[in-house]
């Protein structure tokens, strides 16, 4: 009678239970001999050696006189590595080396060597969300055991180092659900000299965590865009432990291979991809993911934004109108805090420091040009050069205030519930309410509509 067993594999950032059904005739005729298994490519050597080799060492059968056919539900299109262990394990059980009952109500996922070790397998943590989903308990190499945890109330979790101890899981304890330790990253602070003086910008800032909004920043002094945009995702706050957007956060970063060794930071991603990456390197393609997948619910810096190709500034488009990014029949989620920052011109001039411009006029046009596609992503636009002006009706003053005492605002303003904006809306119209919403109103008054004007484009 066949055997079955549970195994899985990722596709982006999501993984996918799969049931391997196998037989093995140990009585086949010449002609009908062999591995009758979807080969894939690449890897240390091709799968069907390597899944032979190893059986043969368990088994001490000859594999070559026997015919071994696999069935995969739902059926897949190319072999993973993380069915290794599975295959080897169902190919055993066949032969009568190990007991097909110890598979019942368990997924088994890693790649194997030659030695038949179980290796570490990136995306760990949407392996175990889908052995969650489908109410499995997980096996996996003990190297992976931190990251499976990030997952809580799985069924069970089991971690193996080679193929006989996978074999004698009924033997074995479940892997308890402890704490995991995070040691303390630092992280640059709101309250330091590098970000002082700059009121409307840390307002603007602040506006920004609070209601999710876009923004852009015009500064000569390129340093000073980046210092702030770096302290951006402490203000945003930390990820909730067992919410959606840190399992989200886990999934992609575990999927990336951008985990460390049993540890994973509640600190919101922060990327900055540089201005000569492509389209490929935004977006992602293959088993490759992309930077706005990366900094799903953080923060994507876009540095010298014009210098960015005019396929980048597309892809970065799509990503601010759709919160996801679609390549090779992949759909990844990317909802980042997009900001961006560019000089006054091309030639960077400052008027603080008397640096007299000496673009012309159709330089100028040409330099704004470059970014005329994603201008309309930004609700916010804020020019680091303008002092601001005191007659206007700002009266924030929480100048030099710590991060964490900004993000606890922050987080209060976003639970609070307030009356929803209906219909095609204006990016003035979501400040306001955004404005609002942090001075504890649930309905934007005129007074957050003077004072979005000072942030939100003219044009509307």
């Amino acid at each position: 009678m066949p055997t079955s067993i549970f195994g899985a594999v990722l596709k982006g950032v999501d993984a996918t239970p799969i049931c391997i059904v196998v037989q093995v005739d140990q009585n086949a005729e010449t002609e009908h001999r062999g591995f009758f298994l979807l080969n894939g490519a690449g890897g240390r050597m091709s799968r069907d050696t390597l899944i032979q080799t190893v059986v043969e060492k368990y088994s001490k059968v000859n594999l070559k006189s026997c015919r071994v056919t696999f069935g995969f539900s739902p059926c897949i299109t190319s072999m993973s590595d993380s069915l290794e262990l599975p295959i080897v394990l169902g190919i055993l059980a066949e032969l009568g080396k190990v007991d097909a009952k110890a598979f019942e109500g368990r997924m088994y996922v890693g790649p194997i060597d030659l030695y038949g070790d179980v290796l570490e397998k990136r995306g760990m943590v949407a392996y175990a969300l889908a052995a969650r989903t489908a109410g499995l308990a997980l096996v996996c190499a003990p190297r992976n055991i931190h990251h499976a945890l990030i997952v809580k109330n799985l069924p069970g979790l089991h971690g193996v180092g080679n193929i006989a101890e996978a074999g004698l899981l009924h033997l074995l304890p479940h892997v308890q659900e402890n704490s995991l330790p995070v040691p303390p990253i630092e992280q640059p602070d709101m309250a330091d000299n590098v970000v002082a003086g700059f009121t409307r910008v840390r307002r603007a800032l602040e506006i920004a965590a609070a209601g999710r909004h876009n923004l852009l920043l015009v500064a000569s002094n390129g340093e000073d865009a980046t210092a702030f945009a770096r302290r951006l995702p402490g203000i945003m706050g930390d990820l909730e432990e067992g919410s959606t957007e840190q399992l989200d956060c886990a999934r992609i970063q575990s999927s990336a291979g951008l985990l460390g060794r049993g540890e994973f930071s509640s600190r919101r991603p922060f990327r900055a991809p540089h201005h000569t990456v492509s389209r490929v390197g935004l977006e992602g393609g293959s088993s490759e993911i992309g930077e706005a997948t990366l900094a799903h619910n953080g923060v994507l810096f876009l540095d010298d934004v014009p210098d960015f190709s005019r396929a980048a500034l597309d892809a970065i488009r799509k990503v601010a109108a759709n919160g996801e990014v679609c390549t090779v029949g992949i759909t990844l989620p990317a909802r980042p805090v997009i900001v961006a920052s560019m000089r006054p011109c091309d030639c960077g001039y400052n008027p603080r420091h008397d640096i007299r411009c000496v673009c012309s006029f159709t330089k100028k046009v040409a330099y704004y040009a470059r970014i005329a596609s994603i201008l309309p992503i930004f609700d916010m636009i804020v020019d680091m050069n303008e002092e601001p002006d005191s007659a206007t009706p700002v009266t924030y003053s929480h100048s030099g205030e710590a991060t964490s005492k900004i993000a606890a605002r922050i987080v209060a303003a976003r639970a609070k519930k307030v009356r929803s904006l209906t219909g095609k809306t204006t990016a003035h119209q979501r400040v306001a309410l955004t404005i609002a919403r942090l001075d504890g109103r649930t309905e934007a008054g005129e007074d957050d509509f003077d004072q979005a004007s000072l942030y939100v484009p003219s044009k509307e």
